[in-house]
């Protein structure tokens, strides 16, 4: 039986980029969800 030996933080390094893009997406849809929620009150 072989394991696969990964360098030490290369898995902390994939769920911190995990982490990274989760955070800019939610960053992303709150902006969007200001945006609407500004809008709604203006006539254009």
């Amino acid at each position: 039986m072989t394991t696969e030996r990964k360098e030490p933080g290369q898995q902390n390094g994939q769920k911190l980029d995990d982490i990274v893009q989760d955070a800019d997406e939610y960053y992303n849809y709150l902006k969007v969800s200001w945006i609407r929620e500004t809008m709604k009150g203006m006539r254009i």
